[in-house]
Order: structure tokens, then C-alpha cells, then sequence
């Protein structure tokens, strides 16, 4: 029973650790803001989301990566609780760009917008 008292909140702190980027689902965005736009503008405003994305899941990792260094040293995931899990903002975004995605379709836009 000591062990399972010991390895319990163990896995709990592991849980709570911040979620690997690849692994975040969008969330829905309607395509509303994006109807205005042209086609050049929809693929200047994904290029600018992808490299803001791709900011963010690098922050994202390395929240990961010191939330399993605080677990294993401190028994806290320390990025998540300090506010460098940012898996909301990617779950956002991700969806920004599948409602960009929809427009530039409804668009027929060139394959240069879609991704």
C-alpha cells in the first residue's frame, strides 16, 4: 500500500505536465473574420499564424520538457503552474487556421494559401 501511496502522486504531477504540441487539438474558429479577406491576404495572414504557431510550440516544448524536470526534482510541474503551458493559445490558433483553410477553399483560392 506504501507504494502505491509513494508512485500515486507521482503520476498525478505527471498528468498535470503540459501537453506535447504535436498532440493539441484545434479549436473551432467560424470562418467570419476571415470572409473579407483576399486571397493574398488569407496567405499572409497563414504565414504569419504559422511562424507565430511554430513560436509557440517551441515555448510549448520546452514548458514540457521543465515540467518533467520539476516532477522529477521538485514534484511540481513548475512551467505549468508559472504560466508557460501556452496549449490554449496553439489549440487557437490551430483552429484559426483550419477556418483560414475553409475560406481560402470557398475561395478557390491558389495552393499557395492552403497548406
Amino acid at each position: 500500500m506504501s507504494l502505491r501511496l509513494t508512485i500515486l502522486p507521482g503520476l498525478l504531477a505527471v498528468a498535470a505536465c503540459a501537453a506535447a504540441p504535436e498532440s493539441i487539438q484545434a479549436t473551432y474558429v467560424p470562418e467570419t473574420p476571415f470572409l473579407a479577406m483576399s486571397c493574398e491576404q488569407l496567405g499572409a495572414e497563414q504565414a504569419r499564424l504559422a511562424m507565430s504557431l511554430q513560436q509557440n510550440s517551441t515555448q510549448q516544448r520546452n514548458a514540457r520538457t521543465n515540467d518533467t524536470l520539476g516532477v522529477l526534482f521538485v514534484g511540481l510541474p513548475l512551467s505549468s503552474i508559472s504560466g508557460g503551458n501556452v496549449a490554449g493559445t496553439i489549440a487557437q490558433q490551430r483552429g484559426m487556421q483550419e477556418a483560414m483553410q475553409r475560406v481560402a477553399v470557398q475561395k478557390n483560392c491558389g495552393a499557395s494559401v492552403r497548406r
